[in-house]
């Protein structure tokens, strides 16, 4: 039987990781049912007691059940530091290894001292090591790889890796049957690695060809949401947020101005209606958790992701600077959907940020034909993808039967 690896970041209490896992292996076995598709359990172990400990509350709980449930993962778990030594034990098991998506080419390179000698360290658990495993190389693996949809983080500064990394980054890219990547800073990046900027596509973060009855989902979190706010009937502005702003908390303030039910996931906030940041929402619930919003507030990725899916109008609080000057993640996303306006940048909020958020919150000129467009070109291009440069690297006829 053809067995198909992903190595993707795929542990860890964050819905959007988890998500994209799931749909990445969800779309490979939709399109090749006769393939064993596996996510391939490498986990760092520095990282993993940090992002995946032992649940303490409902929300984690929700996640790890996923987890358990939902992904198909090798029968082996791997914690091996040495790349090459994964790479030797993975050797022989599949006949195709997928790479990404999501920030797999995550580098965080910083100056220190050895010996009072000045050198280059890399000590951010969120950034395991270079070289790993997510620098898959072909020749190594013993069958082709291709990347899909990877990315590089906020942190990734290439004048800071040193030189034999770079080419040991260069080789392994070089190296791939398909080279694709989610955002344009990882374009960006890849090209002066490789050069050859033809060899680059862009590819949608794979959760846009995510399947799954969202109705009925949705319908589970306003059951969710009546039971803590019973006989409500005001419109539902959605706060999806990974950190805590001025901006955030005054964007709140506007909606509940406005007579609007503020309704927070993920992270806790002051002056919410109704906090489920700690509750049993399952991922697939927190995907469909914007259709039920008249307007979503984040600052994460896949919560302005989901939200464009719905067709739900987003405001967007991007507050990571991108440390070599390129434009965030967030940002990409909104321009790909030509919403550019809607991403505000929190470093510079003000009182005619706050007048524009204003204007957007009473979604007067949100164009839903249109972005529902934009994502089934999306889903397209997932689904064409994987047909058209994937499966034919495969040894097997019937993998499309």
């Amino acid at each position: 039987m053809t067995k198909i690896g992903v190595v993707t970041y795929h542990y860890g209490y964050n819905e959007g990781t988890l998500l994209q896992a799931y749909s990445t292996q969800q779309l490979l076995a939709r399109h090749c049912p006769s393939a064993t598709v596996q996510l391939v359990d490498w986990r760092c172990a520095s990282k993993e007691p940090r992002v995946f400990p032992a649940a303490t509350d409902d929300r984690q709980r929700a996640m790890r059940a996923f987890f358990d449930e939902k992904l198909v993962l090798s029968e082996q778990t791997l914690y091996d530091s040495d790349p090459d030594l994964v790479f030797r034990k993975l050797k022989g098991q599949f006949d195709l290894l997928v790479l990404g998506s999501d920030e797999l080419w995550r580098l965080d390179y910083c100056r220190g001292r050895k010996w009072r000698i000045p050198r280059l360290v890399q000590t951010n658990v969120m950034a395991p090591p270079f070289p790993n495993v997510y620098w898959a190389d072909a020749r190594k693996v013993g069958c082709p790889c291709v990347s899909l949809a990877s990315s590089i983080s906020e942190r990734n500064q290439l004048q800071l890796v040193p030189r034999r990394h770079r080419s040991q980054m260069r080789h392994a890219l070089k190296n791939l049957s398909v080279l694709s990547v989610r955002d344009s800073r990882s374009q960006d990046f890849v090209r002066q690695i490789v050069g050859d900027s033809t060899k680059i596509q862009w590819l949608p973060d794979p959760t846009f060809a995510l399947q799954f009855d969202r109705k009925r989902k949705a319908a589970d979190l306003r059951a969710e949401i009546a039971r803590h706010a019973p006989n409500s009937e005001r419109p539902i502005a959605l706060v999806i947020s990974h950190s805590e702003s001025d901006a955030l908390a005054q964007t709140v303030r506007m909606c509940r101005d406005r007579g609007m039910q503020t309704v927070g996931l993920t992270h806790a906030q002051a002056d919410l209606d109704v906090d489920l940041s700690k509750q049993f929402i399952d991922p697939l619930t927190w995907a469909a958790a914007p259709a039920i919003a008249d307007v979503v507030i984040t600052d994460r990725f896949h919560g302005a992701l989901f939200s464009l899916q719905a067709g739900t109008p987003i405001i967007a609080l991007d507050y990571r600077p991108q440390r070599n000057g390129s434009e965030s993640k967030l940002a990409d996303l909104c321009r790909r959907f030509d919403v550019m306006d809607r991403c505000h940048q929190i470093a510079h909020f003000n009182s005619e940020t706050e007048a524009v958020i204003q204007r957007q919150l009473t979604g007067d000129d949100w164009d839903r034909t249109r972005i529902d467009e934009v994502v089934r070109e999306f889903g397209t291009r997932l689904d064409e993808f994987v047909r058209t440069q994937i499966l034919t690297l495969l040894p097997v006829a019937q993998c499309n039967a």
